[in-house]
């Protein structure tokens, strides 16, 4: 395999023939929920902080009772993906990390406001911790776990001229199945907090040799 590859481990890559897909995590939905989701009724506000937190809400419930909803979204992706699904009345963080997220609602908010918040197992309480601060009446619930995907045939990561991480868990699972970063590949991290994983990552791994 020429040098030029390379090594994408997200769930969905972008497109060009140096592309090598090999995600290394999966998104496991959850069957039960720790709230109702009827109660997405009373809500005024969605927050979306990713693409797979939209599919799954979505086939979770029924689009109606989404149309009159305010859309807050961390991105321009995670947007792309509920204007795929209908989706009109939406507000987008211009800086797209949770982050960013609490900076728009509290720009926006306004006390009759009730947010709900649908996401992973391990995101970070950005969101809750914004929305305790602002005071303002919420739900949230974890809707999928993100499990390590060992890729079904070898892959040697000398083949590849660079190495794309898309999340923290892509960094996480590529060193539980790799065990360290190659030397010579270019490591690039999509996104400031999985840049910031990374550099953690790396800097850790380089204080034990």
């Amino acid at each position: 395999m020429p040098k030029q590859h390379v090594l994408y481990l997200g769930l969905t890559p972008p497109n060009g023939e140096n592309i090598v897909h090999c995600p290394l995590i999966e998104i496991i939905p959850r069957d039960s929920l720790d709230v109702n989701l009827s109660v997405l009724d009373q809500m005024t506000h969605l927050i979306f902080t990713s693409k797979n937190g939209v599919k799954i809400l979505f086939e979770k419930v029924a689009t109606q009772l989404c149309e009159s909803k305010i859309c807050v979204s961390v991105g321009s992706s995670t947007t792309k993906s509920l204007q795929e699904r209908g989706m009109k009345n939406i507000i987008t963080a211009s800086i797209e990390t949770a982050e960013g997220v609490v900076q728009l609602l509290q720009k926006n908010h306004q006390p009759e406001f009730f947010y709900f918040w649908g996401h992973a197992a391990k995101a970070r309480p950005i969101i809750v911790e914004g929305l305790t601060q602002m005071r303002a009446k919420f739900l949230h619930c974890v809707l999928y776990d993100t499990i390590v995907r060992p890729p079904k045939t070898e892959i040697y990561l000398n083949d590849f001229a660079e190495i794309i991480f898309t999340s923290p868990s892509t960094v996480e699972a590529f060193l539980q199945i790799f065990d360290s970063f190659p030397k010579r590949a270019k490591l690039t991290a999509i996104g400031p907090i999985t840049s910031k994983f990374l550099k953690k990552k790396i800097t850790e791994l380089n204080g034990r040799e």
